[in-house]
């Protein structure tokens, strides 16, 4: 049974606890590993860090600066407010299909490294030029990098001189159709002021014999005098002039936004790319023209004469096929997707079309009450005036479309005047060849490489740490796995070599050591279900965890707090070393007592220490599972009893060596022994079952190795008032 196993169980038992990752997993680890963690996270940054250099290929950024203008220059007109729009429009129409389509078909730009595995070289090129603004100025940057110096400075220039011949044919264009509109007003007003002038001159002879246009008669001074149907006049010529001005920049409107309708902008076009290509019906054709792929690599790597291998024919027939298959329906898809973005964008761009029909429906609406006022007084002044009047309307017509036609001309004048106006969009930098990289040693790639790679050994063994972790304080065994340690022990000091003189901290440290088995002493011989027990076993999960130190100098503890005799039994018969640690010989040992080869007489030997003896292991000559499963160890620890006071087994260790379990069984009590930052839980909690199972009396667990400044600060340093030096302890 196992009395003193009292640490409350975890719900959700061992495993939840070994999977919870805390800061202790990662301090330990460090703590374990920084001697090799260290040094190989030196070495992988180092590694990293020359690799990134290796394979740095330096970069050279081209760029070349356009002045781009808020607000325009003007000569006659009144000053435009500008708008952001225009200034989006110019850098949209930079990164255009339209104007980088014709560029990607120039060889040279073709051969641009960035472009070699670039199927669309026209997406390619927009989406790696750069256009960006220069601080908070008019100045916009036009910029490409690439590995060759000479293609970066080669495209730039191209798409600068490609844009500001497209803008300046663009501008020509829209100004030319405005004036050609206007153009058509002026020839119709003109046809139109010849015909009345005509009707005039023809009514003016019958009236009054005289031509109205060498000499002014009394018709034209009473028509003067009309001051409402000169004021109506005046009106009329003002808005018809507006209205074949409006007119005209509604039919440039409308061809422009017809024009710009049938094609997106490249960000929109980049977004219906990305959709058809994360289609899954697409990324199953890709899913199989990879593989295709794959297969016609196999089949040029290994084997000749391919045009005439058949299964290698039929492999490229079917690739074609899919290629087609999959670019027709890219190519549905991206009509489908394509008109939905223009309907999208078409009722965004009708606004300023609609705001133009609206003031020309206002505008003819407005002219023609005008005109209907005009004809109304005009007839009731002909009633008055009778046929003299006639001439008059006619006369009045006469000026007002010769107004309309002088107003038309004075526009067409000032539109032909302000295309000498300075250009809205200026080259103000022209690309050169870029003579040094951007980055000559990449050290933000070389600092992140070597970040990582610095990291990644010691997030191995964090890793490592957290999936078995070890036993690195007390906490550990009592929070979910129940195992109550009754003890800890503070690390026992390195022995002194004939180079290394004994001094103070040896001498501090064999007493803190001296201390902590005294202490676990005392517990064993005051706690009450194991006080009056004799014989102890100290095992351990595995080798290496402290228990053979332990054992000595617990038997050491025990002699002198007792004065009665003290045997200590080295049980490790595969692996023994109580011999060495007290100086006796190996045989005749156990090995030998249990298999009658000799008495307890002649095994037994004294040590230096007053009242300590030793039974040491022997030689093995049979497996230790013959010599203890007969019952003999149970005989021979009831023979001991009695001329012994106190008993301290050495057990092997459990795991590798399953006889320590026959040992501890035979034992009053059984104390399992660990080691700070050595023993890994998992290990610790199968020992401790397989104790349990085979019924030993478990007292706990000891943690050994515990540091001497944790152990002082933790139980706090009472020095001796007089200098004391360690007395009887085992030797490391």
């Amino acid at each position: 049974m196992n009395h003193l196993t009292t640490a409350s169980e975890n719900p959700a038992g061992p495993d939840a606890t070994l999977m919870q990752f805390t800061w202790r997993t990662v301090v330990v680890a460090m703590r374990c590993w920084w001697k090799l963690a260290v040094p190989a996270a030196l070495a992988c940054a180092l590694g990293a860090a020359s690799l990134v250099y290796c394979l740095h290929t330096p970069k050279y950024t081209a760029d070349a600066w356009l002045l781009i203008k808020n607000k325009p220059d003007v000569i006659l007109r009144e000053v435009d407010p500008g708008s952001q729009r225009f200034i989006q429009n110019q850098l949209e129409i930079i990164r255009s299909p339209r104007l980088l389509g014709p560029l990607a078909g120039n060889p040279e730009i073709a051969a641009t490294p960035e472009f070699r595995y670039e199927q669309d070289i026209t997406r390619a090129l927009a989406r790696k030029l750069k256009t960006m603004p220069r601080g908070e100025s008019d100045i916009y940057v036009v910029s490409f990098t690439s590995q060759s110096p000479h293609h970066a400075e080669l495209i730039v220039r191209e798409v600068v001189g490609a844009y500001l011949a497209f803008n300046r044919k663009l501008d020509s264009e829209q100004q030319n159709q405005i004036l050609r509109l206007l153009q058509d007003q002026k020839e119709a007003r003109y046809e139109e002021m010849n015909e009345l002038r005509e009707k005039v001159r023809s009514l003016s002879m019958e009236l009054t014999g005289v031509d109205p246009f060498t000499k002014t008669g009394p018709n034209q001074e009473q028509s003067k005098a009309n001051s409402s149907i000169s004021a109506l006049q005046t009106d009329i010529v003002r808005y018809e002039v507006a209205q074949d001005i409006l007119a005209a920049h509604l039919r440039a409107e409308e061809e422009k936004l017809k024009a710009a309708e049938e094609e997106l902008p490249i960000d929109e076009k980049e977004r219906i790319e990305k959709r058809i290509e994360t289609d899954p019906t697409y990324e199953n054709y890709q899913d199989r023209i990879d593989e295709l792929r794959k297969k016609q690599a196999t089949f040029q790597r290994t084997s000749q004469k391919l045009d005439k291998n058949p299964l290698y024919r039929q492999l490229l027939t079917q690739l074609k096929a899919e290629q087609e298959s999959q670019q027709a329906w890219a190519k549905e898809l991206r009509s489908e997707l394509t008109a939905a973005a223009l309907r999208d964008r078409g009722v965004a761009a009708n606004e300023k079309l609609k705001a133009l029909q609206t003031e020309f429906t206002l505008g003819a609406t407005r002219l023609k009450i005008l005109n209907e006022k005009f004809e109304q007084r005009l007839n009731a002044a002909k009633q008055v005036a009778g046929d003299s009047l006639g001439l008059q309307f006619h006369q009045a017509k006469l000026d007002q479309i010769t107004k309309i036609h002088d107003e038309i001309s004075s526009r067409i004048l000032a539109l032909t005047t302000e295309q000498r106006a300075p250009e809205r969009v200026l080259p103000f930098k022209e690309a050169t060849l870029p003579v040094r990289p951007d980055e000559a040693i990449p050290w933000r790639n070389i600092g992140l490489a070597a970040s990582l790679a610095a990291i990644l050994p010691l997030v191995l063994v964090v890793l490592w740490e957290h999936f078995f972790p070890r036993v690195s304080c007390r906490d550990q065994l009592s929070r979910g796995h129940r195992i109550s340690v009754v003890g800890e022990v503070a690390a026992l000091p390195v022995a002194p070599s004939r180079f290394r003189l004994r001094g103070r901290a040896h001498s501090r440290g064999a007493l803190l050591f001296e201390e902590s088995v005294d202490s676990l002493r005392t517990y064993l011989t005051l706690v009450e279900p194991v006080q009056d027990l004799r014989v102890v076993a100290i095992t351990s999960a595995v080798s290496g965890e402290g228990k053979s130190s332990l054992s000595a100098q617990l038997a050491i503890s025990l002699e002198r707090a007792s004065g009665n005799p003290t045997l200590i039994i080295d049980g490790d018969m595969r692996f023994p070393g109580q011999h060495e640690r007290f100086g006796v010989a190996q045989g005749p040992g156990l090995a030998e007592v249990l298999s009658k080869k000799c008495t307890l007489e002649e095994a037994i030997v004294a040590s230096p220490l007053h009242s300590i003896f030793i039974l040491p292991a022997g030689c093995l000559t049979a497996s230790p599972h013959r010599l203890l499963n007969n019952g003999s160890f149970a005989e021979l620890l009831s023979e001991l009893r009695t001329r012994y006071r106190h008993i301290v087994i050495d057990t092997p260790p459990i795991l590798p060596a399953s006889e320590a379990l026959v040992m501890a069984r035979a034992a009053d009590a059984a104390v399992l022994c660990m080691r700070r930052d050595y023993s890994r839980l998992d290990q610790v909690q199968v020992a401790h079952e397989r104790m349990e199972s085979a019924r030993v009396h478990t007292v706990g667990a000891v943690l050994n190795g515990i540091p001497l400044s944790h152990y002082s600060r933790k139980y706090t340093d009472y020095p001796y008032r007089a200098k004391l030096e360690p007395t009887g302890s085992a030797p490391a």
